[in-house]
C-alpha cells in the first residue's frame, strides 16, 4: 500500500497550533477549577428564590465532587468579581448588560452562556435556573443519575468548559415519569428535570407545573354512586336501563350538571394548590346511550361529544371566579375520536390516551390497524384543543416482571407528540408493584420479600444488590 507522509512543515504547524490551543484556551472558554483549587465563586440574587438558592447548593456540590474545589456562595450585594458563575437574575448579571430576554424562558426554560471569566446560568422562575444547573451538570460535564442511589460524577483535575451561548426551553410544559423511583424522591425527579403532579416537589424544586385534584377518573367523585337509589335519571341509560355501580352518568341531565359544577367548585375550595380539576370519565365503557345523549354522539361522530359538551359547561361556569383553573378531561377509548364540531374552551385540557397502541415500534411509522387509528385522532385533535396532553404507557402491564421491548419507540414517540401540538406529557410506568417490576428494585425495607426469597440477593445469583451496582458503577 502507498504511504503519502505529510510535509515536515505541516506536522510542525499542527503542533504549534495544538500547544497555543493548550496554553491560550479557545475564546469564551473558562477554566472553572485546577488541582482542587478555584478563583471562582458562585453568585445569586440578595432575594432569590428558594429554587435559585437550591441550585446554588446543587451547583456547588456537585461541582467539588468533580473537580474538589468547593465554590463559595455569596450574593449580589457582594463586590462583582472577575471570575463569577452567575445564577438567575442578579445585579452582577445586570451589570454585564447582556440582552437575555428572562419572560420568553417561561417557567423551565435556561440559557447557558460564557461571557469573559463568567459563567452564566439564568433561566425563568421558579424553576428554569435550577434545570440549567442540571443541563450543565448532565450535557456538559457528564454527570449522570441513574437511580436515586446511584449517580456516576466524573472527576477531573482541570474542569474547563467551552465556549457556551445556548438557550433551552422545553417544548413541553407538563412532564410527568409514572415510575416508582421518580415518586419516592424528589430530588431525582428533579434532576430530571421532571415537573409532575405525582412527585414530592418543593418550594426548592420550584414546584409542580401542574397540580391536579382528583388525579383522573372523577365522575364518581362527582356524583356518587349512592344517589343511584333516589335518582336513578343521573346514571346512564343502557340497553333500555339505568346502570348502577362503576359506570359513566347521564351528560344531558341538568341535574349531573348542577351537582358536578358544584363539586368543582368545592374542590377549588378545599384544595386552592390545586391548578387543574379533573372532570373525567369512569376507567370503563357503559356510557349513557338515553335519546339526549345518543342524538348528540350520534350527529357528532362520537361519544365524546357529550362529554366535552358537559365538560364545556362547567368550564364556563368557573372561568370567571377561577381565571387560573383548567379543566382536564381524558380522550380515552371510547372518548378518544373528537366530535365533529365541538370545540374545547380555552381553559380545557384534552388528555389523549394511546392505551391501544403498539408499543414496539414508533407511532409515526408503525403499520398496525391501532396506531394509524391514533395517528388519525392525534392530528384530529391537534388544530381543535388549546391544551393537547397525552397519557402514554410504558410498562408491561399483563406482566410486570417481563422485560417490555420498547425502547425503539420512547424517543421516536415523544418527538412524534410535540410534533403534533402536544404540551403536557403523562408516561404510565411501573408504579403499583412497589418498585419489583421490570427495570425496578424494591426499597430496602422490602428486600426480604422480593420475589419471594429471604436474602437481599438479585433473583437467580448469589450477588447482593449492592455488589451488583458497584459493579455496573465501575463498568461505567
Amino acid at each position: 500500500m502507498n504511504q503519502t507522509r505529510a510535509p515536515k512543515h505541516l506536522c510542525q504547524l499542527a503542533g504549534l497550533f495544538l500547544l497555543l490551543a493548550m496554553v491560550f484556551p479557545a475564546r469564551g472558554a473558562v477554566t472553572i477549577a485546577t488541582k482542587g483549587k478555584s478563583p471562582y465563586r458562585i453568585v445569586i440574587a440578595t432575594n432569590a428564590p428558594a429554587s435559585e438558592r437550591y441550585a446554588a447548593d446543587e451547583l456547588q456540590r456537585y461541582l467539588e465532587k468533580i473537580s474538589g474545589a468547593k465554590l463559595p456562595v455569596v450574593t449580589d450585594d457582594a463586590r462583582a468579581g472577575s471570575r463569577e458563575i452567575l445564577l438567575g437574575d442578579n445585579a452582577h448579571l445586570r451589570g454585564l448588560g447582556l440582552k437575555i430576554d428572562l419572560a420568553r424562558l417561561g417557567s423551565d426554560g435556561f440559557t447557558l452562556r460564557t461571557e469573559g471569566n463568567r459563567l452564566v446560568i439564568a433561566g425563568g422562575k421558579p424553576r428554569g435556573t435550577l434545570y440549567g444547573v442540571y443541563a450543565l451538570l448532565e450535557e456538559k460535564l457528564g454527570v449522570r443519575w441513574f437511580t436515586p442511589e446511584l449517580e456516576v460524577v466524573p472527576a477531573t483535575n482541570r474542569l474547563s468548559l467551552p465556549a457556551l451561548n445556548e438557550t433551552q426551553v422545553p417544548a413541553l410544559e407538563y412532564r410527568e415519569v409514572f415510575w416508582t423511583e421518580m415518586m419516592r424522591d424528589a430530588d431525582f425527579a428533579a434532576r430530571h428535570r421532571l415537573n409532575g403532579n405525582s412527585y414530592k416537589l418543593t418550594e426548592k424544586h420550584g414546584g409542580r407545573a401542574a397540580v391536579y385534584f382528583p388525579f383522573v377518573h372523577s365522575m364518581d367523585s362527582l356524583v356518587p354512586q349512592d344517589l343511584f337509589k333516589e335518582h336513578p335519571e343521573y346514571f346512564p341509560l343502557i340497553n333500555g336501563k339505568r346502570q348502577n355501580g362503576y359506570v359513566q352518568r347521564c351528560l344531558s341531565n341538568p341535574e349531573v350538571l348542577k351537582l358536578a359544577i358544584a363539586r368543582v367548585r368545592q374542590w377549588i375550595q378545599e384544595h386552592p394548590e390545586a391548578t387543574i380539576i379533573s372532570v373525567s370519565q369512569n376507567d370503563t365503557g357503559k356510557w349513557c346511550q338515553c335519546d339526549q345523549c345518543k342524538a348528540l354522539d350520534d350527529a357528532e361522530g362520537s361519544p365524546a361529544a357529550s362529554l366535552l359538551r358537559f365538560v364545556n359547561a362547567i368550564a364556563e361556569d368557573i372561568q370567571k371566579d377561577y381565571p387560573r383553573i383548567r379543566l382536564d378531561t381524558l380522550a380515552y377509548q371510547y372518548t378518544r375520536k373528537p366530535p365533529k364540531t365541538i370545540r374545547p374552551r380555552p381553559n380545557v385540557i384534552i388528555r389523549l390516551c394511546s392505551i391501544e397502541c403498539c408499543f414496539a415500534h414508533p407511532l409515526a411509522t408503525c403499520v398496525s390497524q391501532e396506531n394509524r387509528r391514533f395517528r388519525d385522532d392525534i392530528i384530529a385533535w391537534q388544530p381543535v384543543a388549546p391544551s393537547l396532553y397525552v397519557w402514554d404507557y410504558t410498562p408491561n402491564f399483563a406482566h410486570y416482571q417481563q422485560p417490555f421491548p420498547n425502547f425503539a419507540a420512547l424517543q421516536p414517540n415523544v418527538r412524534f407528540f410535540v410534533e403534533h401540538g402536544v404540551r403536557g406529557l403523562f408516561e404510565q410506568g411501573n408504579y403499583s408493584s412497589g418498585g419489583n417490576g421490570e427495570l425496578g428494585r424494591c426499597a430496602p425495607i422490602s428486600w426480604p420479600n422480593c420475589y419471594g426469597i429471604p436474602t437481599r440477593t438479585w433473583p437467580g445469583t448469589s450477588t447482593s444488590f449492592s455488589t451488583l451496582i458497584t459493579a455496573r458503577q465501575r463498568q461505567s
